[in-house]
This record gives C-alpha cells, sequence and structure tokens, in this order.
C-alpha cells in the first residue's frame, strides 16, 4: 500500500496505509487521515493533470496551428494581391512617362525642322517648292534615324503646303496643325488604324507670330520595346475594344478588338488570340480606383502547358487614344511555383511544430508530475514527525506500478488530504524561533551601525553643529565646528557659544531670541565671526529647543558657513556694475553715477568715443585681439591727465569719460589725442598686424547741453554721428543748434512709428499685377507694404525702411511680410502667385527660411506659389550666407527674383551664381524710354544678356502704351507698372 501512495495510485480506500511498526498513537495525523480517505467516493478513478493538460493543450496547439497557417496564407495572398496593384499602376505610369517622352522627342524635333535653313522663309511665303529644296535633304536621315512616319507643312489656315512619309494623318494631322497655331503651343494625338501613329504638331513663330504649323508622325514600336525593357513586361496594343479581356468570347481577340502587335514574337501573340482557350483561368480582382487615375483593367491569369501568365490592360495615356488599349503580359511562372512551395512548406512546418510542442509539453509535464507525486508522499511524513524520511521521500527509486490498483484520483486530492498534518508539525515552529533570535540579533547589530552613522554624519556633515544650555556652554559640536572655531587643540566644549561664534551686537539679539523661542519652533538667524587667524565666517543658523531626560532645556544650533556664497555675491554684484572686459563702469552704472555727479552741481566735459573701424580688428585678430584692443583702450583713458572723474564702457567699442572743472579748448585738445593717439604697443600682437587705432569723438558741456545723465548721453551721440560723417580720427563739439539733431529726430520719429505699427498691426498689404506681355494676362502679383499712420493715412515705404534697416526692425517687418502674404495666398485661387520683397537682413542666418517654413506648414502651402525679390545689393553683402539661404528657400519651393537690376553692381558673374529665375530691370530706366534711345539700347543689352542666362525679365514703371511697344519689341517678357495696375488691397 506504500507502494501505491508513493506513486500517486489508486488504491482500496479502506485498507491502511501505515506500516507496521507505526505506533497508533504517535501522533494525530494518521486518524485525521483515516477519516479523510475513508470520506473519499468509492468509485472515484485517477484521471491524470498530465493527460488532460496534454489532451487539452494537443487540442489548442491543432486548431491554434491552423489558423496561423490559414492566416499566412490569406497575408501571402493579399501581399500578392499589393504588390500586383502596385504592378499594374507602376506598369500605367511608365507607358505615361513614355507618352511625355515621346512628345517631348518629337516637339524637339519640330523645333529641330523649323530651325532648318530655309525654312521658316518658306513657311512665311507659303512656298512648297522652297519647302521640298530645303527639307529633301534631311527626310532620308529623320525617317530611319529618328523613326518618323510622316512630316507635313501647314499654313496658319490650316492649308497643307507639303509632306513627306507614306504614313496617312488625314483631316486630323490639319486640325492639330490649326489648334497649334492658335493656341501657340504643341498638339499631341494618338489615332490607330492599320498602325497607330503618335502625332505631335508644333507651332512655327517668327518675328513674334504665328506662321503655321508642322506635323510629325511616329509609330509605337519603339515606345513598346521601351516598355519591355525598362518593365520586363511584354506589351500588345488593341484597338476598338469592345469588352475587357475577361469579358470576351471564346475565339475573339483577346479585348474583343483587333491586336495591332504584340512584343515577345508569335508565342505571345498565339497566347493573346487563344484567350481563354485551354486554361485554368480565374480573375484575381481588380484594382481600387486611386484619386486622379483612371481604373485598371481586371488582371486574368492562365496556364499553357507548364507556364502561368498574368494578363492586365489599361487605357493609353494619350489624347485622341479613343478605344485604344495596352495589354501587358507578365510571366509569373516562378512566382506561382514559389507560391505553391511556400504553401507547402508552410503546412509542413505547422505539422512538425504541432507534433514538437506535444512532445515538449509532455516531456516538461512529466518530471513536474514527479516532483508532485513525491511531495504528496512527503508531506504525510512531515505531519508524524519524520522529517529525514520526508527529505529522503523526493529520492525514493521508481518502482512497477502495482496492477490491483483499479481507483483514480487526482494530486491534489493527495495533498489536500495531508494540509492538516503539514500545519502541526513541530519542525517548522522551532524553525520560526531561531529565525526570530537571529532576527533580533540582526536588529541589535543595525542600530549599532545607525549608532555609528549618525555620529560619523555630524563628523562629517558640512556644516556647524552645536548644543549648549541656558548658561550657553557648549555640551557637544561636530568636527566641522571646531575645524571652523579655529581654536588651537579644537577645546571646544565648555566655551561660550555666542562668544566663540557672533559678536556682541548678534549675541543680544540671540539671547533675546531664546528667550522667546517655543518648542517646535526653528527660527534662524545670521551672524558673523572672526577667527583668531584673522579669517571671517558668514553662517546662517537655525535654532531649536531640546530637552534631555533630566528636564533641563538644551539648545540645538546648526550653521550654514556661506562665506563663499556671500563673497561670489559681493563679485556678481561688482560684475553687475562693471565691464567683464574692460573693468570700467557700464551703461547702468555710469549713468547713476553720472546723475549722482550732476546732483552735486559740478561743471565739465562728457566725453563718447567710438574705435574706428573696430569690425576689422575683430576680423584680423578674432575677438580675443578684440578684447585686448578695448582693455587696452580703458587703461590708456584711466591714465589720461586730467584723470577723469568717471570712465565706462556704453557697449560694443563704445567708451564714456567725464571730465570736471575742464575748459572746451582743453577738452579739444584731449579729444585729438584720443583720435590718433590709442595705444599701439600690444595691438600689433592681438590682430596680427601694425596699425595705430583711431577713434571719433563726440563732446557735450554740463549743465550747457543737459541736466541729467539719458539727455547728455543723447546729445553726445549726436555729436560723436557728427563726428563719423567727418571721417576717421576726427571730432565733434555738440551745439544746440546742431542741424544733425533734427535728422536723429526724424530718425527717432520713424523707428517709434516702426515700432507702432508693428506692436499695433499698422502695416497693411497692397498688391500691384504684372503683366505677361506676350499673352496679355497677368502673371502674377507683387505684395507691396504700407504704413498706416495715426490720421488713418497711407505711408509709402520710401519713408520708413532705411530707419527700419539701420535700427534691426527690418527682420520683424520681413517676418511680418512673410507670415501676412503666405495667409493671403492662403485664401486665394490655385493658381495666383505673390512675389514679396526680402531686406538683405533676412540673409544673415536661418530665421527667414524658418519663417517662412513653418507659415507654409500652418497654411498647408507650398513654395511654388510665392516668388522672392532681393535687390543685387541685399544678395552681395553676404553671398555665401544669401547663397545658403537661397538654396533653402528653394527647396521649399519658392521662386527667386534679382529687384532694381541695372542701379547696383549689374555683374552678371553673380547673375550666374545666384539662383535667379528672374530679374526685375529698374524702373529708372523704363519710364525714359519713349525719351531717351541710349536708354532703349541699355534696356534691350541687359534683356539679351539676361535672357542668355536663361531667366525670364520684368520692367518696372510701365506707364503708357508707348512704353509697353517698345518692351514688346525689345522681348521683355512681363511689364509692371499703373498702366497694368495701381497697388490695391484686393487682386483684379
Amino acid at each position: 500500500m506504500a507502494s501505491c501512495r508513493r506513486h500517486s495510485l489508486a488504491c482500496p480506500v479502506g485498507q491502511s496505509a501505515r506500516r507496521p511498526d507505526q505506533a497508533v498513537g504517535h501522533v494525530a495525523a494518521p486518524g485525521r487521515l483515516a477519516f479523510l480517505m475513508a470520506s473519499a467516493p468509492t468509485h472515484a478513478y485517477f484521471f491524470s493533470i498530465r493527460l488532460r493538460i496534454v489532451l487539452f493543450a494537443g487540442m489548442a496547439l491543432v486548431f491554434t496551428t491552423a489558423a496561423f497557417t490559414w492566416l499566412a496564407l490569406r497575408q501571402l495572398d493579399e501581399r500578392q494581391g499589393a504588390a500586383l496593384s502596385e504592378h499594374q499602376a507602376r506598369s500605367a505610369e511608365l507607358a505615361k512617362r513614355l507618352f511625355q517622352q515621346q512628345s517631348a522627342r518629337l516637339q524637339s524635333l519640330g523645333t529641330l525642322v523649323a530651325d532648318l535653313p530655309g525654312v521658316r522663309a518658306a513657311m512665311s511665303n507659303h512656298d512648297p517648292a522652297a519647302l521640298a529644296r530645303v527639307f529633301d535633304p534631311f527626310w532620308s536621315d529623320l525617317n530611319l534615324t529618328h523613326g518618323l512616319d510622316r512630316v507635313a507643312f501647314f499654313g496658319l489656315d490650316g492649308a497643307g503646303l507639303a509632306e513627306w512619309g507614306m504614313a496617312d494623318i488625314g483631316a486630323r494631322g490639319r486640325e492639330l496643325a490649326r489648334t497649334a497655331a492658335r493656341a501657340e503651343m504643341p498638339q499631341y494625338w494618338l489615332e490607330c488604324g492599320v498602325k497607330c501613329l503618335y502625332t505631335t504638331a508644333v507651332p512655327l513663330v517668327e518675328g513674334g507670330r504665328t506662321i503655321g504649323a508642322i506635323v510629325l508622325a511616329t509609330g509605337l514600336q519603339d515606345m513598346v520595346l521601351d516598355f519591355r525593357r525598362l518593365s520586363g513586361v511584354e506589351l500588345g496594343i488593341v484597338v476598338d475594344a469592345a469588352t475587357d479581356i475577361v469579358g470576351r468570347e471564346a475565339g475573339r481577340p483577346a479585348s474583343g478588338g483587333k491586336v495591332l502587335s504584340v512584343s515577345g514574337g508569335k508565342a505571345y501573340e498565339a497566347l493573346v488570340n487563344s484567350l481563354p482557350l485551354h486554361a485554368d483561368t480565374r480573375q484575381t480582382g481588380k484594382l481600387a480606383k486611386s484619386p486622379g487615375q483612371d481604373a485598371h483593367g481586371p488582371v486574368f491569369e492562365l496556364a499553357r502547358e507548364d507556364r502561368h501568365y498574368r494578363l492586365y490592360n489599361f487605357a493609353a495615356p494619350a489624347p485622341g487614344s479613343g478605344g485604344v488599349k495596352f495589354l501587358a503580359i507578365d510571366d509569373v511562372t516562378a512566382e506561382r511555383r514559389e507560391m505553391e512551395t511556400a504553401v507547402r512548406s508552410s503546412m509542413a512546418l505547422g505539422a512538425l511544430i504541432l507534433v514538437l510542442a506535444l512532445g515538449l509539453l509532455y516531456l516538461l509535464l512529466r518530471s513536474t508530475m514527479n516532483r508532485l507525486r513525491q511531495a504528496t508522499t512527503a508531506l504525510p511524513l512531515l505531519g508524524e514527525g519524520r522529517y529525514a524520511e520526508a527529505r529522503g521521500a523526493f529520492h525514493l527509486p521508481r518502482q512497477h506500478f502495482p496492477k490491483t490498483c483499479l481507483q483514480y484520483r487526482d494530486e491534489v486530492d493527495d495533498l489536500a488530504e495531508l494540509t492538516y498534518a503539514l500545519a502541526n508539525t513541530l519542525e517548522q515552529l522551532h524553525a520560526e524561533s531561531r529565525q526570530h533570535a537571529t532576527s533580533l540579533r540582526a536588529q541589535a547589530t543595525q542600530l549599532e551601525q545607525e549608532r555609528d552613522f549618525v555620529a560619523g554624519l555630524l563628523d562629517t556633515a558640512p556644516v556647524l553643529i552645536l548644543t549648549y544650555g541656558h548658561d550657553g556652554r557648549i555640551r557637544l559640536a561636530n568636527a566641522h565646528a571646531v575645524r571652523s572655531s579655529g581654536l588651537l587643540g579644537g577645546n571646544l566644549l565648555g566655551q561660550s557659544f555666542t562668544g566663540i561664534f557672533m559678536n556682541d551686537l548678534q549675541a543680544e539679539a540671540h539671547a533675546v531670541l531664546l528667550r522667546n523661542l517655543q518648542p517646535g519652533e526653528v527660527p534662524h538667524s545670521e551672524g558673523s565671526f572672526e577667527r583668531a587667524d584673522g579669517f571671517s565666517h558668514d553662517v546662517i543658523w537655525f535654532h531649536s529647543s531640546l530637552e534631555e531626560n533630566s528636564g533641563e532645556h538644551l539648545y540645538l544650533s546648526v550653521g550654514l558657513d556661506v562665506t563663499d556664497f556671500r563673497q561670489v555675491e559681493r563679485n556678481l554684484r561688482l560684475l553687475s556694475e562693471h565691464d567683464s572686459v574692460t573693468g570700467l563702469l557700464n551703461r547702468r552704472a555710469f549713468k547713476r553715477e553720472f546723475d549722482t555727479l550732476l546732483g552735486a552741481d559740478t561743471h565739465g566735459m562728457l566725453m563718447v568715443f567710438d574705435i574706428d573701424e573696430f569690425k576689422s580688428v575683430n576680423e584680423s585678430g578674432g575677438h580675443e585681439g578684440g578684447d585686448l584692443v578695448l582693455a587696452e583702450c580703458a587703461r590708456f583713458i584711466q591714465n589720461l591727465h586730467p584723470q577723469p572723474a568717471l570712465t565706462a564702457r556704453l557697449g560694443a567699442d563704445d567708451f564714456a569719460l567725464v571730465l570736471t572743472d575742464i575748459s572746451p579748448a582743453e577738452a579739444i585738445v584731449l579729444a585729438r589725442a584720443l583720435n590718433h593717439g590709442l595705444p599701439a604697443t600690444n595691438i600689433e600682437n592681438a590682430v596680427g598686424m601694425r596699425a595705430r587705432i583711431s577713434s571719433s569723438v563726440g563732446l557735450v558741456m554740463f549743465p550747457e547741453h543737459g541736466g541729467n545723465a539719458d539727455t547728455l548721453l543723447a546729445n553726445a551721440d549726436i555729436a560723436l554721428s557728427q563726428a563719423r560723417v567727418k571721417g576717421h580720427g576726427s571730432w565733434h563739439l555738440y551745439t544746440l543748434d546742431d542741424p544733425y539733431r533734427e535728422a536723429a529726430g526724424r530718425r527717432a520719429y520713424w523707428r517709434e512709428e516702426v515700432e507702432r505699427g508693428l506692436d499695433k498691426d499698422a502695416f497693411v498689404m497692397h498688391f500691384q499685377p504684372i503683366m505677361n506681355i506676350v499673352s496679355g494676362r497677368i502673371g502674377h502679383y507683387e505684395a507691396l507694404i504700407r504704413l498706416r499712420g495715426q490720421d488713418g493715412k497711407l505711408i509709402p515705404p520710401g519713408m520708413f525702411i532705411d530707419v527700419a534697416e539701420s535700427t534691426g526692425l527690418i527682420r520683424r517687418i520681413d517676418r511680418w511680410v512673410i507670415d501676412t502674404v503666405v495667409a493671403f495666398v492662403a485664401r486665394q485661387a490655385p493658381d495666383i502667385k505673390i512675389a514679396l520683397n526680402l531686406s538683405s537682413r533676412s540673409f544673415d542666418d536661418d530665421v527667414a527660411y524658418e519663417t517662412m517654413q513653418a507659415a507654409l506648414a500652418r497654411h498647408h502651402l507650398t513654395g511654388d506659389r510665392l516668388l522672392l525679390e532681393i535687390t543685387e545689393t541685399a544678395a552681395l553683402a553676404n553671398l555665401s550666407s544669401a547663397i545658403r539661404i537661397m538654396g533653402k528657400l528653394r527647396g521649399l519651393g519658392c521662386a527667386f527674383g534679382l529687384d532694381d537690376f541695372g542701379v547696383g553692381y549689374s555683374s552678371f558673374q553673380y547673375l550666374k551664381e545666384l539662383p535667379f529665375d528672374f530679374v526685375k530691370i529698374d524702373g529708372s530706366f523704363v519710364n525714359g524710354l519713349t525719351l531717351r534711345p541710349d536708354d532703349v539700347v541699355f534696356v534691350k543689352a541687359l534683356n539679351d544678356a539676361v535672357k542668355g542666362y536663361g531667366k525670364a525679365t520684368i520692367a518696372e514703371f510701365v506707364e503708357d502704351e508707348a512704353t509697353l511697344n517698345i518692351l514688346r519689341e525689345i522681348g521683355v517678357d512681363y511689364a509692371q507698372g499703373y498702366l497694368i495696375g495701381r497697388p490695391a488691397p484686393n487682386l483684379l
């Protein structure tokens, strides 16, 4: 019976499992076991968990494997369908590109024929004989080399003048010629009869007028061969199709019409004509119609002997194709065989995985169930206190199963019967008591470690920690407090807390703080003390009250040493008022000190100067060299005689010095010394060149020219500007009637107006039309900015643009213009294009590009609807940066134009290097065309040169018909001016 239980076999319920030598009263567990086993069902058969898991897992694996195999096959079929759809689309797109290539080739040949010597003259004179003499020598070459089947010449009225070739283009060629001549653009037509001909009519223009058209026709055989070469798919041409290939009747051609040609030879032609006989055919589905494309025909697959073919048709992508369709024939034998192999492999792999999974599951469960069986054997032994035998039960040797065991129970049933015996085992209680004792020892050890940690923390913390009583005598001090006190030998205990770490005034305040200190409060105070070695400490203290077990009150003070922080704070305060390069006062501190000096009723002279060509110094010696020059200048002015009362660096290379009790004559002598007397000793090492630094000086007297620092500095800037106008190394003494004062006032006014326009949204855009001179249609519009004044009147840009550029506000204007124009274009029809002007500052960095990119993305626009105009001066101000930024903007689709061409450098080399699409001829040359013949010659020369670079031309200031006619004769492309239309807030 013991063997039955050890191996989890079924045993008769009424039999005892106790060994013969086991005492009945050993423990209470056996009686409990007998009761539980006696209550078990008498007809319960053992159904192993292992068998249950294997059975149900096997069924799940079978269904899962089948499902995954089905999904894999379905995905394979879907991928094949997607690939087929893409293949059809590529075939149609390839045919379209081949027709476009054929159109371009025929148009190029038409242009070539038109440019043959004598052709235009013969066409103009409607002389067929002259045409024959001119064209006959070239016909053989065009027919044999270029594959032309027909060339015909037609007059402007469609009358035929001459023709070559056997192909019949009929009345269609005459109609195409009339249409091309009227529209002044090439016309194309595909027509199939006995043979498919692709016909092109190219208009012939002479002296700005159309004199006729040339019609060229060629077959499609070269295009079919190109299609086969590029796609690897055979191609057939079918005309007059009544139905698709899948809808035809047996014995009729594949398209229901006439098969003109099939690439690949007779075998493929026979294949098409035999559809769908002798084939295991099936329609694989239809392609979905995609936006902008015609729906492709259905796909047809068939087998011939051991080969598989896929056929589909699509309309010829050419005008006039009518019932012409292309039939693509693809040999998919390898693809079909590969798919069949994949299906067989997938099914075989699924079966193999199923078998391996079941085997692996069985092996995994076998070990687990054996251990579970051993556990059910060991649990009763633990309940009886036989711990050694219980441990050995997990390694009992395997025995044969008794054949008499007929009843079966689950292993879990045996485990449940033994739970009561396991709960009463003494070994677990003994183990728990040992663990509890061990835990107590570990906690004691941890407390000792924490105590040592706190002690170490007090000694290593970078703060002062001290305790003291009511008498102020220190009871405890950490190592940092001892080191900070500076006492020899570190004997700090027993010393007075306030006597060591506070001065007398701080000690009195500390005593008041302790008297008012309540439990739970943590007030803080600041103090400073000086050690015996003279070193001072600044400390922030935090105080709290402690209570000992004896009832005595102690105080805890924790100090944070902020000596270094206070030093940094003082240094920062010094740096905030002084220039870091020169050590002089900065503008803010200088104004404060100067106002203080003026309040003391002093007299003297304020001198402001800057270094001439300091930018060149920076470029030659770098910023380090420039800083060295600034430092040398600061040293020089500090050592002047008489010595200045105040010296400052106002910014960049601007300096200021204040001299008291000095006459204007003495100040002028000193200004002349500053003009050319700046030090040059160390400059050669700094900038790599030997040159004496000069400066421009502006002088104002106080209090005669102003009673405060702001007024005097403003007047000194006016004087400095006047000195700059005189040239390098000059000085200027400010006077109350200085004429530059009025100009500075105007500049300040317009700067305020520009800032008001930007802040109050007072700028508006007007749009002036630009007309195509040949067609007479509006090509695009130019956006022109206006400022609405405070009186409501519009202010032209010439009044404020110069001030905006000199003050840097032009960058904000550029960003506003970009955002406004892009938003305006987004509201217009798709064919509307707007040109806008950008300043030279927009090409210093990427801000304009980033603004344009964000605006286009925000309004879902492409840049091809925008034309950007810049002046030649702006483009050449920073050529490398301009080329880089223009390239990035062109990447967004924007076109570029060169504005005011002819008044700047007018370098055609730069016109070649910069990526311009059009050039605007300056209006100063255009508005005098009717009066000055020299301007006509000059404009014609500019126009011819620009067109030589392949760029369009636009003429500005076109205000009368006479000027427009001259421009038309010269060949200028576009015109802009009041004759075409005035700037307005809305488009024409």
